[in-house]
């Protein structure tokens, strides 16, 4: 499984990463919009974890939609997420439980994976 990260929180992209590496799940991370575009188009990507981005995240997720990877926006903006759900996307509010959001995605992942915040559940 590898999963991409879009975030323009530095901390947060690298939260992420480390996070999932911990437990065995290869993370690759962008910054915006233009630097996501050539991981999924060039690399492996299965799944793509993406931040609002000022409302930027749809072409992100349009990208993912039509190369068939999961999806999910993190996003702290309510009107973003309502937005995201009305499209049929896979939305959660920040801050988040990692876990939930993999499960939501359907990766299989270790019963210990600590939340979003880096402690255990």
């Amino acid at each position: 499984m590898t999963i991409l990260i879009v975030d323009d929180d530095a901390q947060c992209r690298v939260m992420l990463v480390e996070t999932l590496e911990s437990y065995g799940i290869e993370a690759f991370s962008a910054n915006n919009v233009q630097t996501a575009m050539p991981f999924l188009i060039l690399a492996s990507v299965d799944a793509v974890l993406c931040d609002g981005l000022r409302g930027q995240w749809i072409s992100v997720w349009r990208e993912a939609t039509k190369r068939e990877k999961l999806f999910a926006l993190l996003s702290g903006d309510p009107y973003q997420i309502d937005a995201a759900c009305t499209l049929g996307v896979r939305a959660y509010m920040k801050p988040f439980d990692l876990a939930t959001i993999l499960r939501g995605l359907g990766i299989d992942i270790p019963e210990a994976l600590p939340d979003a915040t880096g402690y255990p559940q």
